[in-house]
């Protein structure tokens, strides 16, 4: 269920797994497929979150230059353990960074609230 633990499949012993699903499998058992997959959703709701967010034609290109480089990345963890390269690690986070940016939860104003005070009053 967990795994035998990060770091736990040695190359000298088990040989070179090169995919990160599969490590995620052995190393961190049905949890670290459960993370792999909530990263990989929720780069993928990343994008869409910054697709609704964009207002110009320069922001949509934009999210989708970033979901591109994502999904690419997401794609090539099939062939080679993404998580034990420390660059393609930081660019994945970085990416999954950015395209959450853009998203934002508006409040509705509280009916409580004292009203805002203009610049010149005061």
């Amino acid at each position: 269920m967990f795994g035998i633990g990060p770091g736990g499949s040695l190359p000298s012993v088990y040989g070179f797994l090169d995919n990160q699903w599969l490590q995620a499998i052995v190393q961190g058992g049905i949890v670290g497929v459960a993370a792999m997959l909530v990263l990989a959703g929720g780069g993928i709701f990343g994008v869409s979150a910054a697709l609704r967010r964009a207002t110009t034609p320069r922001e949509r290109d934009q999210a989708y230059t970033m979901g591109a480089m994502l999904v690419a990345i997401l794609a090539s963890s099939f062939t080679f353990d993404l998580f034990s390269f420390p660059q393609v690690t930081f660019i994945f986070f970085v990416l999954f960074g950015l395209l959450w940016s853009k998203f934002t939860v508006s409040l509705p104003e509280s009916k409580t609230a004292p009203p805002a005070v203009g610049r010149g009053a005061g």
